[in-house]
């Protein structure tokens, strides 16, 4: 049997348990033993443990410099307006100098950003953080509407859209039966564009 394509997840502290659970879920869960996973997903970081928010302590599978062997490197959301770790910025880079697909979902855009891999590139990220991203990294083409961006680099906009995005990674490696497969599981429409409106402001009833 083939190797199956892998996908590294690096965490840090105080990164949510959503934004890391939903690419464990969607690209890395046993839903069927005939055709899942999907992916060898692996998280990466400090070996000691990573505190995320709300208090949780979660135990890496591999150190943070195991995501340059990944296909795929994809980031979870990071707290913005804060300092990127830099042992995160600086495997971020060498993961995409030797080839990784790079994936972030909501404002791990941030990250990708300070590694310099969005430069000249358009991109997304939650859109209550957007006018932070523009002002810090300017010479990021940022789409604040998207639900996801590819662009060379993958980014999504905020929380749920992360799973849009992991589908267009699932239709893209798997094609869309498998897509279809997954998102029947998650429970989820199989498909949002990803030039849709995050979100529609709405008077109340």
């Amino acid at each position: 049997m083939p190797a199956k394509p892998s996908i590294a997840i690096p965490i840090v502290d105080g990164m949510t348990l959503f934004e890391i659970g939903m690419p464990l879920e969607a690209l890395g869960y046993d839903w069927d033993h005939d055709a899942s996973p999907l992916y060898d997903v692996v998280l990466c970081g400090d070996l000691r443990g990573v505190r995320v928010h709300g208090g949780p302590r979660l135990t890496p599978q591999r150190p943070m410099a195991a995501l340059a062997e990944a296909g795929t490197v994809l980031v979870p959301a990071i707290r913005p307006g804060e300092p990127v770790s830099p042992t995160l910025v600086r495997e971020l880079r060498r993961a995409a100098a030797g080839g990784a697909r790079m994936v972030s979902l909501c404002t791990g855009a941030f990250a990708l950003a300070e590694a310099g891999l969005l430069d000249g590139r358009r991109a997304t990220t939650h859109w209550r953080w957007a006018e932070l991203f523009r002002r810090t990294f300017p010479q990021v083409d940022l789409d604040p509407r998207a639900i996801y961006v590819d662009d060379g680099v993958l980014t999504s906009a905020g929380s749920a859209a992360g799973l849009d995005l992991c589908l267009h990674l699932i239709r893209t490696d798997h094609g869309q039966h498998a897509a279809n497969t997954i998102a029947r599981n998650l429970v989820i429409a199989s498909h949002r564009d990803g030039d849709q409106a995050q979100y529609v402001a709405a008077d109340p009833l």
